[in-house]
């Protein structure tokens, strides 16, 4: 029987703190060779695209795919899950804020594992729900004592401002982006530039020791940062290799001749150990396009957390269509 789980459920499901440890759980799988990903697939629409990531976990005996398309400027996301002994089709299941949670939780993760441990300033380029979850996350792994935010429209700005004081958080904003990053220990790029060209500069990286997350530009044509901010950095992470060849940002530093593939590393091999090490001094770039593994790590711990109100799932397997609401 599959169960419809909605975005208000997920939300109630999985915190942040449980979607890094998930995320970290199954990047030490993937290192290990027990999950497979699939390409992503994209195709076009008359008014946007349709994509598809897909990925399995045998030793969990699960499997899944996410699709999520846009279309007239809405976008929707939902995620299939699979048992993968019998074939039946686990959960359909909200994946809005399982998207943004799942990168939000990765910067987090890379954060965790590249950034000094004594980060304390983060600075932020972007207002939107993706600049929020990499807030979250990286607070999640570094004791972060002041967030300085730039973004082109005042009012968003302002607005991410306000919410983090009101959670006690120290948070200011600025006018130009430099501001936001000059101090900062961590920053954080979470924009939708979309192919209105970058909104990082390599050359702003000027203290030593800073770490950079960069989780925009997802397709060829989509800019984040400039092709300098590779080469800026002593060490890059990337979330998938099909990032070399998705990402316009990638892209365009391999067309300039600066993307060093020899300094680049997968978050799966850093997070089981390999390459860890590094001194204050390094500045380091995780750069991330999401991935299907990602997806799955969350969903199916949404799903199997759920699945444990045994009364509430016995109760509603009457129905050809359920949804599991959240006690």
């Amino acid at each position: 029987m599959t169960v419809i789980i909605d975005d208000a459920t997920v939300r109630q499901t999985i915190d942040m703190s449980t979607a890094i440890e998930q995320l970290r759980s199954a990047y030490l799988s993937f290192a290990q060779g027990d999950i497979v990903e699939a390409a992503r697939v994209n195709i076009p629409l008359p008014t946007g695209f349709l994509r598809l990531m897909a990925a399995s976990w045998p030793s969990c005996g699960l499997a899944g795919y996410k699709e999520f398309h846009r279309c007239n400027g809405q976008v929707r996301y939902t995620y299939h899950l699979i048992d993968q002994e019998s074939g039946e089709n686990l959960a359909m299941i909200d994946a809005n804020h399982l998207t943004a949670l799942r990168t939000g939780a990765c910067g987090g993760l890379a954060a965790d594992v590249l950034a000094r441990k004594d980060a304390r300033k983060l600075g932020v380029i972007g207002s939107g729900s993706e600049a929020r979850t990499q807030i979250e996350a990286i607070r999640a792994v570094r004791p972060i004592e002041s967030v300085v935010i730039f973004s082109p429209r005042v009012e968003r700005r302002e607005s991410l401002a306000s919410e983090l004081r009101a959670e006690g958080i120290e948070a200011r904003t600025a006018d130009e982006p430099t501001a936001a990053v000059a101090d900062a220990d961590i920053i954080a790029v979470a924009t939708n530039t979309g192919t209105r060209g970058p909104a990082f500069a390599g050359n702003w990286l000027t203290r030593p020791g800073v770490h950079v997350n960069s989780i925009g530009s997802t397709l060829p044509s989509q800019r984040e940062i400039d092709e300098h901010t590779w080469s800026a950095v002593d060490r890059i992470v990337i979330d998938t290799a099909l990032l070399l060849h998705e990402s316009g940002d990638a892209i365009a530093a391999d067309k300039a001749g600066i993307l060093d593939r020899e300094r680049i590393a997968l978050l799966g091999d850093v997070v089981a150990g390999v390459g860890r090490a590094r001194a204050d001094s390094e500045r380091t770039l995780y750069k991330s396009v999401g991935s299907p593994l990602q997806d799955l790590a969350l969903a199916a711990f949404v799903y199997r957390a759920l699945e444990g109100r045994s009364e509430s799932l016995a109760f509603l397997a009457d129905y050809h269509q359920v949804a599991v609401m959240a006690s």
